[in-house]
Order: structure tokens, then sequence, then C-alpha cells
């Protein structure tokens, strides 16, 4: 039976103006960044070095390596695979899965939108512009903890790794297709136009990322809102404990729900929440307060 023609596999302001950012609009049919394969596609996002359920999910989805690459070989028409982002660090195979993902790429199998782990590590490797000495990324112990995982994976291959970051800085930011959008975390249509007037296409260069360091830039509200989505402050004295230990003080929200009501509707991850913030409602005269700039983690 043939499969749908796209097909989403996983691998891993204020609340009232939240669903306008996916505010339905007539999908483009021409531009410099708009997309025009006219096959089925495959979006699978956050491999985070997992190469070994990859390749398993790639074969249960019709894929076969011929040597060069993992290409579609059903029967029902051309397809490929987009990446969503967020294919290094945590898995024990990074390694193998950027080599695996950059041949399909390569060869026309694949596209990959970047995602904020590969940005993460094209940042902390990036010196800043007005201190060669620092990083766009700052080599804190948090940040270390973050890409260990990654940097482990290309010890000795210091060439390489260097190779592959400068391809992962060529890869697009968000893609367009008359059919689909994609982006890693959030589809901001103000941003993304002001974005697309300013360069006229979807990647970002070495300058831009070296913008990203100015917290009050475009390049940063930019990169955390497609990267990161959307961040909300929890009330004052609240704090809540990320996986990796740290106490927050805002989470990411679910942006893209209609009329949220509460903390445990707008939240991704409930269990993090004090019990005594699930179920009360957020009141309507504190959401303005309730929104903030996206902060770098």
């Amino acid at each position: 039976m043939p499969r749908a023609a796209i097909n989403w596999v996983g691998v891993s302001e204020n609340l009232m103006n939240l669903q306008q950012l996916l505010t339905q609009r007539e999908l483009p049919t021409s531009g410099q960044d708009v997309e025009h394969f006219n096959g089925g596609v495959d979006f699978i996002g956050d491999v985070h070095g997992c190469f070994d359920s990859l390749e398993a999910l790639l074969k249960a989805l019709g894929y076969v390596h011929d040597g060069d690459c993992f290409r579609y070989a059903g029967e029902d028409g051309p397809r490929k695979v987009i990446f969503v982002g967020d294919l290094v660090d945590r898995g024990p195979r990074i390694r193998d899965v950027m080599h695996c993902v950059h041949a399909m790429v390569e060869h026309g199998e694949a596209q990959l939108v970047m995602g904020n782990h590969e940005f993460h590590a094209l940042s902390y490797y990036i010196p800043a512009r007005d201190d060669p000495t620092e990083f766009i990324r700052p080599h804190t112990t948090k940040n270390f903890e973050l890409l260990k995982d990654t940097i482990a994976a290309f010890e000795g291959l210091d060439d390489e790794w260097a190779y592959l970051r400068g391809w992962l800085l060529e890869r697009p930011i968000f893609i367009e297709h008359p059919k689909y959008r994609v982006v890693h975390a959030c589809w901001d249509h103000n941003m993304i136009d002001q974005y697309r007037e300013r360069f006229q296409c979807n990647t970002v260069d070495r300058d831009f990322v070296l913008d990203f360091a100015d917290r009050s830039s475009f390049a940063y509200a930019f990169l955390e809102r497609c990267m990161r989505g959307i961040e909300l402050c929890l009330p004052d004295g609240v704090f809540i404990r990320g996986t990796d230990g740290t106490l927050r003080d805002n989470f990411r929200a679910r942006f893209w729900l209609e009329n949220p009501k509460t903390y445990d509707d707008v939240i991704f991850r409930k269990y993090m929440l004090p019990d005594d913030m699930v179920g009360p409602p957020i009141m309507p005269n504190k959401q303005g307060a309730f929104m903030r700039s996206i902060k770098a983690q």
C-alpha cells in the first residue's frame, strides 16, 4: 500500500497572542527559499546520536543503503528525508549519525534544517567578534556538559569535526514548500518574513552568528525563536528543576495551543511543575507580564 506523501516520524507578546504565530497563511509557490521537490517526504527529528535507531527507522521506511548513502527503494515514487535538526549530543554514535545524514544530503536524498544543538556546537567554537579569546557560546561548565558527548565523538578528529561544523553552518534555518513548512522549533511568520526581507535566503552566515552574542540583536531573537521556540516566566519565587539539575524560573511553552488556561496547559513537561502549580489558572490580567523574551540557557 502506498504511504502518505508526507510522513512525520519522531526519534526523539502574551499568552493570548501565542496562537497568532501559527496563523494560517497561504503557502507560497515561489521564492528563493521555496523547495519544489514533488515526491514524498519523511520528516525525522531529534536523532541525538542514536544511529542504531536511525538506521532501523530508515530501513523500516523503505530506505536502502547503496554503498553511498540511504536512498528510498520503494515503488510508490521518489521520497526523501527532511531531518528537523538536533543530530548531535547525548547518544552513543554521534559521528555515525553525522556521516549518515551528511551523505544523504550531499547525494540529494535528504535535507537538514539546523537545530539548537547544532547551533550550540557551532557557537561554542566561534570566537566572539570583540574578544577572540572568548566564544559566542561561553565555555562554562554547563555549556561543556551539554556538548561533551559530541566533543568526545570527534576526539582526535579535529579536521573532520571542523569540516562538519562548516557544513552545518550552511544548512537552512527553515524550509518552505507549497505543501509544508519546516523549522526546528517555532515558525514565527513575522520574524521569518523579516529575515527573508533582509537577507533573501534561509541560511545564516558567520557574521549573523557573531551578532547572536548580542542578546538585544535581531540575530539573537530570530535564532532563539526558530530553534528553541517560546519560553515563559513562572510566577515570582517559583522555580522548576531542569533535566540537567539547574533551577529555572522559565519553561518552554506549547505555543501552538489555542486559548491556554493553566500552566500545565502550556508547559512541555508537566512533571516538572510543582504540585501547587498544576491546575490553577493563569490570570488574564497577568498574561502580559507572564511573557518574556527568550533567553539562552
